[in-house]
């Protein structure tokens, strides 16, 4: 036999609410650190990726997060954690919502603007780039987080393998790279 409670809110014994819900399922909470994570998503990239492009571009369409945050004051907290191998040329790469890049540094003379500029100095070598950023979108409508890369217009820069790629059980495994949003309750 299953049973059920139904109770719009939760009062302590002075009156004082500690939780209350609107009854579609959102909870407000009165107490320290319950109900500040309002949803969680997280997508992974375990397969490979090259990018030549000397533009920024989505590096795959597949690895994005999507959320709706539930109140315009909610923000989102974006961490990436992305493997990138190269060839010893330099490799940027910039968080995005939708098409507009969302998390980039100052404009100073020609420099490139970008999240993260990495340097990869051998054929050999993987780094992390990672990054967390607090993003307030003052909205409800659906927020599409991508990251973007780009080369030094030369070379090529790969996610989560090396530029040699060598097929050996001692050397250049593939790795797998990761990005969470979190909606962080106001």
């Amino acid at each position: 036999m299953a049973s059920t409670i139904q109770v719009d809110k939760i009062q302590d014994q002075g009156g004082n609410t500690i939780i209350s819900s609107n009854g579609s399922g959102t909870f407000t909470s009165n107490l320290p650190g319950v109900g500040k994570i309002g949803q969680v998503i997280q997508t992974t990239k375990t397969d490979t990726s090259i990018t030549t492009s000397a533009s920024f571009a989505e590096f795959d369409s597949n690895f994005r997060c999507a959320i709706t945050p539930s109140a315009t004051s909610s923000k989102i907290l974006i961490t990436l954690n992305m493997v990138v191998g190269g060839d010893g040329n330099t490799c940027h790469t910039a968080l995005y919502e939708g098409t507009t890049a969302i998390f980039l540094g100052d404009a100073d003379a020609t420099r490139p603007r970008d999240t993260v500029t990495i340097t990869p100095y051998s054929q050999y070598q993987t780094l992390m780039v990672s990054w967390t950023y607090l993003h307030s979108p003052n909205s409800t409508s659906a927020q599409s987080y991508r990251v973007y890369g780009r080369s030094n217009g030369s070379a090529s820069f790969y996610i989560n393998r090396t530029h040699a790629d060598r097929d050996s059980a001692n050397y250049d495994g593939r790795s797998a790279s990761s990005l969470t949003v979190m909606e962080v309750l106001a």
